[in-house]
């Protein structure tokens, strides 16, 4: 089934620090680990923007609400639209700021946003953005809601082990919004595939301990990767992206664009490299941003729309992972 959806706009915000590698290369040194080109070569890092509170009082310090608050002020805003224009308003993040009240409420209040207006919390680790656009395709199919705000922002900076250099200097830290409408006839969601491989379960916890185990034992609440490597499964990535073109009747030379996680650049070469995918059709942010979380293929996107690389009506195929085992895949027209 397609769904009608439409994205109307879409803004970013980032804190004003910024870090290059060369400030992670010396932490890991005076550790005795070389970590130059893992970060570049790897992960693709080149520079990345974090939240700095130090010497911030409280209510001055950023954090994942702050960020999905601002973005979500500055999408409305720079179109020309208010809280009263919004029916629906998702707020994915990973470690959100609270986990009650909701901080979609917070949201929601920042904006002005009409009592009619349904507010939610979507935490799928880094799918959740594209999990929530693909919920918001089938809200929209019902004629009551005209316009759904979708915020993905994470701090994740806030809970990465300094200890461990697959964790800390792989972060930015950012937010993005977008406001979906239902599309005309020609931007829709198409087709949608999702699988796990939950082989990888042991090794990342967020908090480390458990939430039941976080206060009762201090230190233990950090992001750790804890034993082995993450399988990421890019092989059968591949494999699917072609399906999920073959039964829609579509190769790879008619999409216009594809919105990758930013997670590895190595992964992201991988599939390009299989499926002989242009680089120009395939943006990485990841150099400049950092990963992102859960925004991150949407940022793909900002950059493919800044390039003019793609239009109105053009085929769009998003691939995103979360925690190494969840992948999604989306089949839209822009």
């Amino acid at each position: 089934m397609k769904y009608n959806i439409r994205i109307r706009c879409m803004e970013t915000y980032h804190p004003e620090k910024q870090i290059d590698n060369e400030y992670y290369i010396e932490h890991f040194r005076k550790q005795g680990k070389d970590v130059a080109h893992f970060l570049k070569d790897v992960l693709g890092r080149e520079k990345r923007f974090v939240i700095d509170n130090e010497g911030k009082a409280e209510k001055e310090r950023e954090t994942s609400l702050t960020m999905q608050i601002e973005v979500a002020k500055k999408v409305l805003s720079s179109h020309g639209l208010s809280g009263d224009d919004i029916d629906g308003i998702i707020v994915a993040t990973q470690i959100p700021e609270y986990l009650v009240p909701p901080n979609a409420l917070f949201v929601h209040r920042a904006i002005g946003a009409k009592k009619d207006c349904f507010a939610y919390d979507l935490n799928s680790n880094c799918i959740g953005m594209t999990m929530a656009f693909d919920q918001a395709a089938k809200y929209l199919q019902d004629e009551r809601i005209g316009k759904i705000l979708i915020v993905g922002g994470d701090y994740l900076n806030v809970a990465a082990n300094k200890k461990d250099e697959c964790i800390y200097g792989l972060f930015g830290d950012m937010a993005c919004a977008m406001v979906v409408e239902r599309g005309d006839g020609t931007s829709k969601l198409i087709d949608s595939d999702f699988f796990i491989n939950t082989t990888s379960l042991e090794i990342i916890h967020v908090p480390a301990c458990g939430m039941s185990s976080m206060l009762a034992m201090e230190g233990k609440n950090s992001l750790e990767i804890l034993s082995g490597e993450m399988a990421c499964d890019i092989p059968e990535v591949a494999e699917r992206i072609t399906k999920l073109l073959e039964r829609n009747d579509l190769t790879l030379d008619d999409v216009g664009g594809f919105c990758f996680s930013q997670y590895v650049w190595r992964n992201n070469k991988k599939i390009m490299d299989t499926l002989k995918i242009p680089a120009e059709k395939c943006p990485y942010v990841g150099t400049k941003y950092g990963y992102t979380g859960v925004n991150s293929p949407f940022l793909a996107l900002q950059e493919l729309i800044k390039e003019q690389k793609i239009k109105r009506g053009d085929y769009l195929l998003f691939w995103t992972i979360g925690n190494s085992m969840q992948h999604v895949f989306l089949l839209l027209q822009f």
